[in-house]
Protein backbone atom coordinates (compact mmCIF):
# COMPACT_ATOMS: atom_id res chain seq x y z
CA UNK A 1 0.00 0.00 0.00
CA UNK A 2 2.98 2.38 0.85
CA UNK A 3 4.75 1.33 -2.35
CA UNK A 4 1.52 2.43 -4.55
CA UNK A 5 0.95 6.08 -2.46
CA UNK A 6 4.70 6.86 -3.44
CA UNK A 7 4.17 5.11 -7.07
CA UNK A 8 0.70 7.82 -7.40
CA UNK A 9 2.57 10.62 -5.58
CA UNK A 10 5.70 10.72 -8.29
CA UNK A 11 2.78 9.83 -11.44
CA UNK A 12 1.27 12.97 -10.12
CA UNK A 13 3.98 15.14 -9.78
CA UNK A 14 6.00 14.05 -13.40
CA UNK A 15 2.53 15.15 -14.62
CA UNK A 16 2.11 18.28 -13.13
CA UNK A 17 6.27 19.00 -13.75
CA UNK A 18 5.65 18.18 -17.53
CA UNK A 19 2.65 20.63 -17.66
CA UNK A 20 4.60 23.44 -15.58
CA UNK A 21 7.34 22.92 -18.62
CA UNK A 22 5.11 22.90 -21.13
CA UNK A 23 3.87 26.48 -20.10
CA UNK A 24 6.74 27.92 -20.38
CA UNK A 25 7.71 29.56 -23.77
CA UNK A 26 11.90 30.23 -24.28
CA UNK A 27 12.72 32.77 -26.75
CA UNK A 28 12.61 31.19 -30.81
CA UNK A 29 15.66 33.20 -31.75
CA UNK A 30 16.74 33.43 -35.48
CA UNK A 31 17.21 29.58 -35.63
CA UNK A 32 13.80 29.28 -34.22
CA UNK A 33 12.28 30.80 -37.88
CA UNK A 34 12.39 29.33 -41.88
CA UNK A 35 12.87 30.93 -45.08
CA UNK A 36 9.11 31.45 -46.20
CA UNK A 37 7.46 31.79 -42.81
CA UNK A 38 4.53 34.31 -43.41
CA UNK A 39 1.94 35.77 -40.30
CA UNK A 40 -0.86 37.88 -41.34
CA UNK A 41 -2.82 40.26 -38.90
CA UNK A 42 -5.68 42.79 -39.45
CA UNK A 43 -5.64 46.02 -37.25
CA UNK A 44 -8.89 47.70 -36.48
CA UNK A 45 -8.70 51.29 -34.27
CA UNK A 46 -11.92 52.60 -33.00
CA UNK A 47 -12.92 55.86 -30.97
CA UNK A 48 -14.15 54.23 -27.36
CA UNK A 49 -16.99 56.50 -27.78
CA UNK A 50 -18.63 55.47 -31.10
CA UNK A 51 -17.01 51.97 -31.97
CA UNK A 52 -19.30 51.45 -34.40
CA UNK A 53 -17.06 53.46 -37.20
CA UNK A 54 -13.62 52.46 -37.30
CA UNK A 55 -10.84 54.98 -37.69
CA UNK A 56 -8.55 52.86 -39.00
CA UNK A 57 -8.10 48.76 -40.75
CA UNK A 58 -4.76 47.99 -41.49
CA UNK A 59 -3.16 44.99 -42.19
CA UNK A 60 0.50 43.83 -41.55
CA UNK A 61 2.43 40.71 -43.10
CA UNK A 62 5.76 39.37 -42.04
CA UNK A 63 7.77 36.85 -44.20
CA UNK A 64 10.56 35.45 -43.33
CA UNK A 65 13.15 35.86 -45.97
CA UNK A 66 17.06 35.53 -46.46
CA UNK A 67 19.13 38.64 -47.30
CA UNK A 68 23.20 38.46 -47.98
CA UNK A 69 22.47 34.85 -46.48
CA UNK A 70 20.58 36.44 -43.23
CA UNK A 71 16.91 35.95 -42.28
CA UNK A 72 15.20 38.97 -41.88
CA UNK A 73 11.23 39.97 -41.77
CA UNK A 74 9.98 41.59 -45.17
CA UNK A 75 7.24 43.69 -43.47
CA UNK A 76 4.65 45.12 -45.25
CA UNK A 77 1.70 47.01 -44.70
CA UNK A 78 -0.97 49.55 -45.67
CA UNK A 79 1.97 52.56 -46.02
CA UNK A 80 4.18 50.55 -47.65
CA UNK A 81 7.10 47.74 -47.14
CA UNK A 82 10.23 47.30 -45.32
CA UNK A 83 12.90 44.80 -44.23
CA UNK A 84 13.27 44.84 -40.88
CA UNK A 85 15.98 42.42 -38.20
CA UNK A 86 14.36 39.19 -36.54
CA UNK A 87 14.11 40.78 -33.09
CA UNK A 88 17.22 39.60 -30.70
CA UNK A 89 16.54 38.49 -26.86
CA UNK A 90 17.70 41.90 -24.91
CA UNK A 91 15.80 40.63 -21.76
CA UNK A 92 18.95 40.09 -20.01
CA UNK A 93 20.62 43.03 -20.98
CA UNK A 94 17.91 45.58 -20.87
CA UNK A 95 16.41 45.47 -17.25
CA UNK A 96 13.39 47.04 -18.35
CA UNK A 97 12.53 45.27 -21.73
CA UNK A 98 8.93 44.57 -23.87
CA UNK A 99 9.34 40.98 -23.26
CA UNK A 100 11.52 38.88 -20.92
CA UNK A 101 11.92 35.23 -21.65
CA UNK A 102 11.40 32.75 -21.12
CA UNK A 103 7.75 33.43 -20.81
CA UNK A 104 5.47 31.28 -18.03
CA UNK A 105 2.54 31.99 -15.64
CA UNK A 106 3.11 34.53 -12.87
CA UNK A 107 6.17 36.34 -14.84
CA UNK A 108 6.49 39.96 -13.84
CA UNK A 109 8.59 43.01 -14.99
CA UNK A 110 8.54 46.43 -15.97
CA UNK A 111 8.75 47.48 -19.01
CA UNK A 112 10.51 51.29 -20.49
CA UNK A 113 10.54 52.31 -23.88
CA UNK A 114 11.53 56.04 -25.60
CA UNK A 115 9.21 55.91 -28.90
CA UNK A 116 9.01 58.09 -32.16
CA UNK A 117 5.69 57.02 -34.00
CA UNK A 118 4.84 57.63 -37.91
CA UNK A 119 4.51 60.95 -37.67
CA UNK A 120 7.21 62.20 -35.82
CA UNK A 121 5.77 62.38 -32.65
CA UNK A 122 8.20 61.31 -29.45
CA UNK A 123 7.24 59.96 -26.12
CA UNK A 124 7.58 57.30 -23.83
CA UNK A 125 6.05 54.22 -22.52
CA UNK A 126 6.14 53.00 -18.65
CA UNK A 127 4.00 49.67 -17.52
CA UNK A 128 4.04 47.11 -15.26
CA UNK A 129 3.68 43.70 -16.61
CA UNK A 130 2.38 39.96 -15.86
CA UNK A 131 1.93 36.39 -17.38
CA UNK A 132 -1.43 36.34 -15.95
CA UNK A 133 -2.61 33.01 -17.54
CA UNK A 134 -2.00 30.35 -20.32
CA UNK A 135 -5.54 29.80 -22.51
CA UNK A 136 -6.74 28.80 -25.46
CA UNK A 137 -7.65 31.39 -27.65
CA UNK A 138 -9.84 31.61 -30.70
CA UNK A 139 -8.74 34.03 -34.38
CA UNK A 140 -9.62 33.65 -38.41
CA UNK A 141 -6.59 31.63 -38.30
CA UNK A 142 -7.23 28.88 -35.78
CA UNK A 143 -7.32 28.17 -32.12
CA UNK A 144 -4.10 28.34 -30.07
CA UNK A 145 -2.57 28.01 -26.38
CA UNK A 146 -0.92 31.39 -25.86
CA UNK A 147 0.02 33.07 -22.62
CA UNK A 148 -1.52 35.93 -21.94
CA UNK A 149 1.05 38.83 -21.15
CA UNK A 150 -1.08 42.41 -19.31
CA UNK A 151 0.66 45.13 -19.81
CA UNK A 152 -0.64 48.76 -17.33
CA UNK A 153 1.04 51.90 -17.22
CA UNK A 154 0.70 55.50 -18.83
CA UNK A 155 2.42 56.86 -21.86
CA UNK A 156 4.17 60.73 -22.73
CA UNK A 157 4.59 62.81 -25.15
CA UNK A 158 4.25 66.49 -26.65
CA UNK A 159 0.67 66.53 -26.24
CA UNK A 160 0.44 65.22 -23.00
CA UNK A 161 -0.07 62.15 -21.07
CA UNK A 162 -2.01 59.23 -20.01
CA UNK A 163 -3.12 55.69 -19.24
CA UNK A 164 -1.63 52.70 -21.46
CA UNK A 165 -2.91 48.99 -21.13
CA UNK A 166 -2.12 46.49 -23.89
CA UNK A 167 -3.10 42.96 -23.73
CA UNK A 168 -1.05 40.12 -25.58
CA UNK A 169 -1.97 36.44 -26.30
CA UNK A 170 1.72 35.02 -27.58
CA UNK A 171 1.46 31.67 -29.40
CA UNK A 172 4.37 29.13 -28.85
CA UNK A 173 3.19 27.05 -31.46
CA UNK A 174 3.57 29.82 -34.78
CA UNK A 175 6.48 32.11 -32.30
CA UNK A 176 3.71 35.33 -32.63
CA UNK A 177 1.30 37.46 -31.16
CA UNK A 178 -1.90 36.02 -32.69
CA UNK A 179 -3.77 38.70 -30.54
CA UNK A 180 -3.15 42.45 -29.37
CA UNK A 181 -5.67 44.99 -27.92
CA UNK A 182 -4.64 48.07 -26.98
CA UNK A 183 -6.47 50.97 -24.80
CA UNK A 184 -5.14 54.40 -24.65
CA UNK A 185 -6.45 58.37 -25.36
CA UNK A 186 -9.97 57.16 -25.86
CA UNK A 187 -9.31 54.68 -28.19
CA UNK A 188 -9.10 51.21 -28.57
CA UNK A 189 -6.84 49.16 -31.08
CA UNK A 190 -6.97 45.22 -32.12
CA UNK A 191 -4.33 43.13 -34.11
CA UNK A 192 -5.50 39.52 -34.75
CA UNK A 193 -3.91 36.97 -36.43
CA UNK A 194 -6.08 35.70 -39.81
CA UNK A 195 -3.35 33.46 -41.48
CA UNK A 196 -0.30 31.46 -40.76
CA UNK A 197 1.80 30.14 -43.15
CA UNK A 198 4.85 27.51 -42.17
CA UNK A 199 8.26 28.35 -44.44
CA UNK A 200 10.56 25.84 -45.87
CA UNK A 201 12.70 23.51 -43.92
Amino acid sequence: MKFSSICVVIYIFGFMSAKVFAQEAQFPGVDGFTVGETWEWKERLVVDADPTKPRMESFDIRTVILEAGEKKFEKKFSGGSKIIAIEKDNSKVNEKPFRKWPLKVGAKWQYEENWTSGDGTTGSTKQDVEVTGFEKIKVPSGTYSAFKIEYRGKFNNVHGSGEMNDTFWYAPKVKADVKHINQSGGQTYTSVLVKYTKGSK
